[in-house]
């Protein structure tokens, strides 16, 4: 939107993108929907562009709590902005995703600002944390709740925080769209806002238990800092031993 900071920078980042791409040896994007972008201004056909999701940076818990012994709460975690927008646009299917389950609460973490909800019983700000209580706090969450581009969830630091905590999400799709999700696929790892709340909707205790099992899977498999790290050397190695042939 013309009154976002994005709408105006975004032309410059795109410029600035595409220059880094024409000088590059290898390119790494963290969501699949920009490599077909990158791909038209490579230097050559030959300069590999690959995908590494973003990983946690609020903690990357090795084994996860299971499902049966986590809180009762749900968990809305980020910038005040994103968060506004789930409490301004879809404040009434928040109200009741926590009825339907009987969460006791939602917590938010994070900056808030005045679009929380102060009237609701079952709301709780906790504010800014440390990354260690963050941690804790997710571990114990039995659902999160995000609002964002769902073509873009490759680059979201908090779907990222979810996953490696093992606690699956509701989006709500800032583009509205059912398009690609990668790498999270939809009621596997998350569940669209959209179409919770509409008649004949449900999702039970063992159906988000299984998500939060494959949701931690797929973060140890593809998300994890130590599969980055090991992406990247492997990139580095492949582009240094190709310089040296040359």
């Amino acid at each position: 939107m013309p009154w976002t900071g994005a709408f105006w920078v975004s032309p410059l980042q795109r410029l600035v993108a595409a220059k880094l791409a024409r000088i590059s040896t290898a390119i790494v994007t963290n969501r699949h929907s920009a490599v077909s972008w990158l791909q038209r201004y490579r230097a050559s056909a030959a300069t590999p562009v690959r995908v590494q999701p973003v990983f946690s940076n609020v903690g990357e818990p090795e084994e996860i709590v299971p499902y049966e012994q986590r809180g009762a709460h749900i968990a809305v975690f980020g910038g005040g902005g994103r968060k506004a927008t789930i409490y301004d646009k879809h404040r009434d299917r928040l109200r009741w995703i926590v009825n339907r389950k009987e969460f006791a609460q939602v917590v938010d973490i994070g900056p808030s600002d005045d679009s929380f909800l102060p009237n609701e019983t079952w709301s709780r700000p906790l504010g800014v944390m440390s990354a260690e209580e963050i941690s804790d706090w997710l571990a114990s969450a039995s659902l999160g709740v995000l609002s964002y581009p769902g073509r873009r969830l490759g680059k979201s630091g908090v779907a990222a925080a979810f996953a490696s905590h093992g606690v699956p999400f509701v989006l709500f799709d800032e583009d509205d769209t059912s398009g690609k999700t990668d790498p999270y696929v939809e009621e596997e790892h998350f569940l669209r806002g959209k179409v919770l709340g509409e008649a004949g909707a449900s999702y039970s205790d063992p159906q988000l238990e299984r998500m939060s099992r494959a949701i931690h899977r797929l973060y140890r498999d593809r998300l994890h800092s130590t599969r980055a790290a090991r992406s990247f050397l492997d990139l580095f190695d492949s582009v240094t031993q190709n310089s040296s042939i040359e």
